[in-house]
């Protein structure tokens, strides 16, 4: 009997031992077969050298496309930050991820079902010995910890190993940690095995029995892949199954006896246009008797009209549907793909039992053959989505690729709604002396004679068309009202959207329905736990939008013809962008550099300027610029009373400014002097208006000739 024979008969846990002989044509066989949903009261567990997640994330997709696993451990990812997490999908799971920045590959993550809620209560920093990752998952009430490590060959990583175990404490009573921790166990005698068994036994941790988890090419297999648990008596079964796909690792699962809650597929509410009868509807649409609208006595009550109306006659061309989100396949994979991945595993156990040149070489052929046709099959796939794609659709799909902005994903279980919408809705605080004494100091400020009084004209309905046209947002907020459903009858919508438009400037009221907005949190980190970590996409009704377009048109040109704001203020207006920002900057530093002048440059940055402009003192800067009263109660309306609601699933440019003068090198100190009561000023001016600098994101750069320096104020 061989050693691992004899160490894995000596193991009495009651539970089962499954190796890669088991059954299954592929990995994804496998796993479906091991971890069959009937039974909901085990938690399924697995770990896998991946090599690069970027690499193998089609053998990634179809291992666990349609299993019942619910943590994938990964170990080797070779993830990158620039790398986004939308790039590497899997259908219903969450990617936590620990990159390794510093040199290449390396890398833990852990892919966790979404309905799983849970909180990183460890992580290894940068330039550790040992890679790894630690989650705390509450399963139905019951706190675990899963983790992931990855030692590298030949490293000391046992110091680390167990400060973490001792910092785990007693506070968790079920631990399931796997890894590669590149320690071969199968040699009893060594110091490293010695070493390691030792730390797992002193954490009161129990290793389970497998067998050679790592396979050569040549020479004697080893076992470096480990499960580690807490206790073996909850462990319905364990085991490995090769997975050539990824590494000569094995995969290693578990199955622990703690009930996971029940997946719950994704249902979505959507209208069926693609059998709509246009003609019909048209012909409907045309018969609405628009009659009590017009006679309504209020715009809440022509909103509250219009919306039931509209919705009443899609509810009988295109009713609402109830659609079962299915996971979304690889747009790449085709039964060609998975055809070959199974002749490659094929052959791959073809090896493992017979290890021949023949037989090693006919894998190789296998692999390289199955990677090529997974490479042409993406090419193809990207190639035939832009090459007769508009700019607007290409870049649609890039997203979908993980390229430019990150798409929605589901929002983790370790940050609360209530939170989020509390940290959302975060409005001004500004002391209320320095209010007062703001709003006396703009009061106090001369207007000019000139400077006609601005009210708001009648808006025409061509001009209504050409703003609802060029709106292309899909986004459907709290009223149920698409673009879709206004732009596909829209000649006999129009003389009934004109009138709400101007009724809601004529009466000064904005309507109450439009003030709501459904808030999407995005994350701006990589593993988002705090609500700081996240940015809000507001969501608001259609037709919303069409009466602010309305309102900014006859606004901005009312502040432009009138020279109202500074040539230097960029961003939010025509002309006005980022490049011309950047120009201006550049051009201004390239001509003090001409001039043999140094430039001393500060970047300021303000903390959610945005969510802290004060309503009232807002308000009084419309007065100050001659808005009327009238137009004043309308905007009063538009801030006043707005509502949200947390759903799951920007030289001075808006709210950035660059100040900077210019000055020979030996008026360096006076130059700083200047910068500096310019900052006195800034601040001063963000006191009186509630606007705060944020310290964290500012900068100050001296340039002399071609030479920066930066020094970061404090």
């Amino acid at each position: 009997m061989s050693d691992i024979d004899s160490f894995a008969s000596a193991s009495d846990d009651g539970s089962s031992i499954c190796s890669f002989y088991s059954f299954g044509d592929t990995l994804g066989d496998f796993l479906q077969n091991q971890f069959s949903a009937k039974n909901n009261r085990l938690l399924n567990v697995c770990h896998i050298n991946a090599q690069s997640v970027p690499s193998h994330y089609s053998d990634l997709y179809e291992a666990f496309n349609n299993s019942n696993v619910h943590a994938v451990l990964i170990s080797e990812t070779w993830l990158k930050p620039h790398l986004l997490s939308t790039t590497y999908p899997l259908a219903g799971y969450v990617l936590i991820r620990n990159d390794r920045i510093n040199g290449r590959g390396g890398g833990v993550a852990i892919y966790l079902r979404g309905e799983l809620a849970y909180r990183v209560i460890s992580s290894s920093p940068q330039n550790c010995p040992a890679e790894y990752l630690l989650l705390e998952v509450c399963v139905q009430g019951v706190k675990i910890v899963i983790g992931v490590f990855y030692c590298p060959p030949s490293v000391d990583y046992f110091t680390e190993f167990e400060s973490v175990l001792e910092s785990l404490g007693s506070e968790y009573a079920h631990h399931v940690i796997m890894g590669d921790f590149n320690t071969n166990l199968l040699v009893h005698n060594s110091f490293r095995s010695c070493r390691l068994r030792h730390l797992i036994e002193s954490a009161c941790l129990h290793l389970l029995p497998l067998q050679p988890t790592h396979h050569n090419t040549v020479g004697e297999d080893s076992w470096l892949d480990l499960i580690v648990t807490s206790n073996p008596s909850l462990v319905s079964s364990h085991g490995q199954h090769e997975a050539p796909g990824f590494s000569h690792h094995d995969l290693i699962f578990l199955s622990y006896i703690l009930k996971p809650p029940r997946v719950r597929p994704r249902v979505l509410f959507r209208r069926c246009f693609t059998r709509m009868d246009s003609e019909k509807l048209i012909e409907d649409a045309s018969s609405i008797d628009w009659g009590p609208l017009m006679e309504a006595a209020d715009v809440d009550t022509m909103v509250a009209v219009f919306n039931k109306t509209l919705t009443e006659l899609y509810d009988r061309h295109a009713p609402v549907k109830k659609i079962k989100l299915k996971r979304p396949p690889a747009p790449w994979m085709t039964r060609h793909i998975q055809m070959a991945m199974r002749r490659r595993d094929r052959a791959f156990r073809k090896h493992k039992n017979d290890r021949t040149v023949e037989n090693w070489a006919a894998y190789k052929n296998a692999r390289n053959r199955c990677n090529q046709m997974v490479r042409n099959a993406k090419r193809r796939h990207i190639l035939d989505n832009i090459s007769s794609s508009s700019p607007a659709d290409i870049w649609k799909f890039l997203g979908t690729l993980g390229i430019g902005k990150s798409q929605h994903t589901d929002l983790p279980n370790s940050v609360g709604l209530n939170d989020l919408n509390r940290h959302f809705s975060t409005v001004s605080k500004l002391d209320p002396l320095a209010k007062q004494q703001t709003l006396s100091f703009i009061s106090a400020l001369m207007r000019s004679s000139s400077l006609a009084s601005f009210t708001f004209t009648p808006v025409q309905p061509e001009e209504i068309r050409k703003i609802i046209l060029s709106i292309k947002s899909r986004a459907v907020g709290c009223d149920g009202i698409s673009r879709y459903m206004v732009t596909t009858i829209l000649d006999h919508l129009l003389p009934t959207i004109t009138h709400m438009v101007n009724y809601s400037l004529y009466s000064k009221v904005f309507p109450s329905l439009w003030r709501k907005a459904y808030v999407r949190p995005l994350p701006k980190i990589t593993n988002p736990t705090l609500p700081t970590h996240f940015r809000p996409i507001s969501i608001l009704p259609f037709l919303s939008k069409v009466l602010e377009a309305c309102v900014h048109k006859q606004l901005a040109d009312y502040i432009y013809s009138n020279s109202l704001i500074s040539p230097l203020q960029s961003g939010f207006r025509p002309g006005h962008s980022t490049v011309t920002a950047l120009l201006k900057v550049i051009g201004d530093v390239k001509a003090g550099m001409e001039d043999t002048r140094i430039t001393v440059l500060v970047l300021v940055d303000f903390s959610n300027a945005f969510n802290m402009v004060n309503h009232d003192i807002l308000l009084a800067i419309l007065s100050h610029l001659s808005v009327s009263d009238g137009a004043l109660d309308w905007f009063s309306s538009y801030l006043q009373e707005r509502q949200q609601l947390v759903q799951c699933a920007y030289h001075l440019y808006a709210d950035d400014l660059q100040l900077y003068c210019q000055v020979k090198i030996e008026d360096l100190p006076d130059a700083v002097a200047k910068v500096n009561a310019d900052l006195t000023a800034i601040s001063n001016w963000s006191g009186k208006f509630g606007i705060n600098v944020n310290p964290s994101k500012c900068q100050a750069i001296i340039g002399v000739g071609n030479i920066l320096t930066i020094l970061l104020i404090l």
